[in-house]
């Protein structure tokens, strides 16, 4: 089975449970993330620069050109980036919710048909729904596939 079908379900019904549940923002961590010493404290501040923002997506890391992102007017530790891949890490608000359950179907069948067309369900992100996306930085979460590019230390 693609693992690709298997994440991008799993991040629907988490999704599906965090809006049966009517909770305004769920976190998402995969069992292969991985996280930098300052991970608490980073998130801390950059939580505080978040509020009364509007935003859909929060990733605490992923695959990224460093090189792309964008300042956040006012924020040390939330930026913007063209483009990012993976979802080990990642806060949905509840403003997302209804676009993902609506786009990405609930039948790994069906699923199997969509990541055909979408790849993954990180492409699906890149492209629809970056322009409501923010980056904690410096990002406090890996993966063993992107450590390598690790401009910082991260524990296993």
């Amino acid at each position: 089975m693609n693992h690709h079908i298997g994440c991008a379900l799993s991040h629907r019904r988490i999704i599906a449970e965090a809006k049966q549940q009517q909770l305004e923002t769920v976190l998402v961590f995969e069992d292969d993330s991985q996280f930098s010493p300052d991970a608490a404290q980073v998130l801390a501040l950059a939580m505080r620069e978040l509020k009364g923002r509007e935003w859909q997506l929060l990733y605490l890391g992923g695959y990224l050109d460093k090189s792309t992102v964008t300042a956040v007017p006012g924020c040390e530790h939330l930026v913007i980036a063209n483009a990012i891949t993976c979802t080990h890490a990642i806060a949905y608000h509840h403003t997302v919710y209804d676009t993902i359950l609506n786009s990405i179907p609930a039948d790994p069948v069906d699923v199997a048909i969509w990541i055909d067309d979408h790849l993954a369900i990180d492409q699906f992100y890149g492209g629809k729904l970056l322009r409501s996306a923010f980056i904690v930085w410096p990002v406090v979460a890996t993966q063993a596939s992107i450590l390598p590019v690790e401009t910082r230390e991260f524990e296993d």
